[in-house]
């Protein structure tokens, strides 16, 4: 996990997490077309 050097806003942090989330999500579905 990343240093935080400022303090983020919790909805930074949920959009960040998403964003992780729905890239994961493509990944897995590329490699399941596969």
């Amino acid at each position: 996990m990343r240093k935080r050097r400022h303090y983020e806003k919790p909805s930074v942090t949920l959009r960040r997490k998403r964003k992780a989330a729905r890239f994961e999500a493509m990944l897995k579905q590329r490699h399941a077309d596969e």
